[in-house]
C-alpha cells in the first residue's frame, strides 16, 4: 500500500453540559481528525488525548502525526501493512493517541480494499452485537434494553455519593447494574467503609476507587472487598497490566485503546485479562464518531461480550452521535467496508 497523502483537521467541540468526574470537570473535546489517501481510497481515524487522563497532550499527538506526515512524503513506492504499522510506531512513541488514529485510517483503508468491516478484517468470527452500559446523567433516561449504567462518583463526601446511589437505585428498575466509578480518588480506608455499605445495591463493580500507582492497596482492598474491584487509570500498557496481574490488584479491566494506544496492544492485555480470569471492557475516552466506531469493531473483534462503555456520543454538542443501542440494548456492529465512515476532511 502507498499512502499519497495525510488531511488533518483540528477539533474543539463542546459538551451540552460540562461532564463532572472526580478529577476533572469537562467542557470541551479538543482532537484531531485523520485521512488517509490511497490512490482513489480513504481510511478513517481520530487522535483525541484525553485531558487528565491520556499521557500525552494534543501538542504531542500533533507532532506525531506530523512526523509520519513527513516520513510518507520521504518514503517512496509502496510499503507492506506491517511496515506501516511498524512506521506509525516509531513516529508516536510519545502519543498513544497519534497511533491509535493512525493505525485506525491505516486499518480502515486495508479493510475496504478487502471489501470487509473492520472487525472482520481482525477477525472472521467476530461479534455482530456489543453489549453496553449508559453514562448516568440527571434528568437523562436509559436507553431501552439496556441494563447496565455507569457512574460517576467521588467527587463529594462519602455520604454524598451513598445518598446518591440510595436515590438513584430506588429510582431504578430492579435487573440494572451499577458500575461506580471513582476516578482514584478515595484512600484505602473510604473504599474499605464504601464497599461494606454498598453490598445493599446491585453493584457490578467499583472502578479505580485507588490511586492508579496503589496496587499494593488495591490489592488488599479486592481481597476484602465483596464488590469487584476494576482498574482504568492503572492499565495503559502491557507492562502495567502485568504489573496489576501480579499484584492480584483487580478483578475487572477497563481499556480505553486511545490511551493504550494501538489495537494490538489492546488485544494482548484483553489476552492476558482472559489467561488470568479478568473481566475486560472497552471503553470510549470521550471521542467523537470515528473514534467510537473504531471501538465498537474492536470490541466485536476481540469477542468481548461485557456490556462497553461505547454510547458517549450525545455528550457532545454536535448533530452526529454515532451508534446507538437498538431494542436489546446492544449495537449492531457495521457491515459495510472499513469503519463505515464517510466524511469530507479530503
Amino acid at each position: 500500500m502507498r499512502i499519497d497523502k495525510l488531511t488533518l483537521r483540528e477539533y474543539a467541540v463542546p459538551f451540552r453540559r460540562p461532564l463532572v468526574t472526580a478529577s476533572t470537570v469537562y467542557r470541551q473535546r479538543k482532537g484531531f481528525f485523520i485521512c488517509l489517501n490511497s490512490g482513489h481510497s480513504r481510511g478513517w481515524g481520530e487522535a483525541a488525548p484525553l485531558m487528565g487522563i491520556s499521557p500525552d497532550s494534543l501538542e504531542d499527538a500533533r507532532l506525531a502525526l506530523e512526523r509520519f506526515s513527513a516520513a510518507i512524503r520521504e518514503t517512496p513506492g509502496e510499503l507492506e501493512i506491517p511496515d506501516l504499522v511498524n512506521l506509525i510506531g516509531e513516529c508516536t512513541m510519545d502519543s498513544p493517541a497519534a497511533r491509535f488514529g493512525l493505525e485506525t485510517a491505516l486499518f480502515d483503508l486495508a479493510a475496504r480494499e478487502r471489501g470487509l468491516s473492520l472487525a472482520h478484517y481482525f477477525n472472521a468470527d467476530s461479534l455482530s452485537k456489543i453489549r453496553v452500559n449508559a453514562l448516568y446523567r440527571p434528568g437523562v433516561s436509559l436507553p431501552p434494553g439496556v441494563r447496565c449504567l455507569k457512574v460517576k462518583i467521588g467527587h463529594g463526601s462519602l455520604e454524598e455519593d451513598l445518598e446518591k446511589i440510595e436515590v438513584l437505585s430506588t429510582s431504578l428498575n430492579t435487573g440494572i447494574a451499577l458500575r461506580l466509578d471513582v476516578n482514584g480518588k478515595w484512600d484505602l480506608q473510604t473504599a474499605l467503609t464504601a464497599c461494606r455499605r454498598l453490598t445493599r445495591f446491585r453493584i457490578d463493580y467499583l472502578e479505580q476507587p485507588l490511586p492508579a500507582a496503589a496496587l499494593e492497596e488495591l490489592a488488599r482492598l479486592r481481597r476484602e472487598s465483596p464488590i469487584p474491584i476494576a482498574v482504568d487509570e492503572s492499565v495503559t500498557s502491557v507492562e502495567s497490566a502485568q504489573e496489576v496481574i501480579e499484584a492480584g490488584a483487580a478483578d475487572v479491566f477497563v481499556l480505553k485503546p486511545t490511551i493504550l494506544g494501538s489495537f494490538s496492544t489492546t488485544a494482548e492485555v484483553v489476552r492476558l485479562a482472559r489467561e488470568n480470569n479478568i473481566r475486560a471492557v472497552i471503553t470510549s475516552a470521550l471521542e467523537r464518531v470515528v473514534g467510537r466506531l473504531a471501538l465498537v469493531h474492536l470490541a466485536a473483534a476481540e469477542r468481548i461480550t461485557e456490556p462497553c462503555g461505547l454510547l458517549t456520543g450525545d455528550l457532545l454538542d454536535e448533530a452526529v452521535s454515532g451508534p446507538v443501542p437498538g431494542e436489546d440494548g446492544q449495537l449492531t456492529v457495521p457491515v459495510s467496508a472499513g469503519l463505515n465512515y464517510e466524511g469530507d476532511l479530503c
